[in-house]
């Protein structure tokens, strides 16, 4: 959930900061976490499920609806300890594990994929506002971005990639064609 979804946050937060304080077992939410060490921090990550929903306003809104989540990271680095909590809503029966793993995965990949983007394409420092046209950009980058990690022949970083293939004709037409 984010902030386009305002009163449906605000509504999770409230639901989940009171399970969140009483014991798991008490609070009648599936819980499950798993901690983890990477990049010099050790990271806690804690989900809590719930599929009762009768008490959610905006029920009616989401057709299919069946579980909301709530994902709490504490992580520490060194000696500060950092502390986020995200909301989601999920089609799928309320199985903290299954939906903690799913959410780690998900961000893993959109982790990746934005970061390529950036690297390779500068996307962060796009000016196109108007209209359809940062839709549109972002379309056509994703395409190349799949087009250039298509050449597995190549050792070359994907910005070096798409830099040949903005001199070299040939391998601009090898990548089109997917020959190699």
């Amino acid at each position: 959930m984010k902030g386009n979804q305002q009163k449906l946050h605000d509504e999770l937060g409230n639901f989940f900061t009171q399970v969140i304080a009483v014991k798991t077992e008490e609070s009648g939410c599936g819980y499950w976490n798993i901690e983890e060490n990477a990049k010099g921090r050790r990271d806690r990550r804690e989900v809590w499920t719930s599929g009762d929903l009768a008490w959610l306003p905006q029920l009616k809104d989401w057709a299919g609806l069946q579980s909301v989540i709530a994902v709490r990271r504490t992580s520490l680095k060194g000696t500060k300890e950092t502390v986020e909590t995200r909301f989601f809503i999920s089609s799928l029966p309320p199985e903290a594990e299954h939906q903690g793993k799913i959410i780690r995965g998900h961000w893993g990949i959109e982790n990746s994929l934005h970061w390529q983007l950036d690297v390779t394409f500068r996307e962060d420092l796009s000016r196109v506002r108007k209209d359809n046209g940062a839709e549109n950009l972002s379309v056509l980058r994703r395409s190349t971005l799949n087009i250039l990690k298509n050449d597995k022949a190549s050792k070359k970083s994907l910005k070096r990639r798409r830099l040949q293939a903005s001199w070299d004709v040939n391998y601009l037409t090898q990548l089109m064609l997917d020959v190699n």
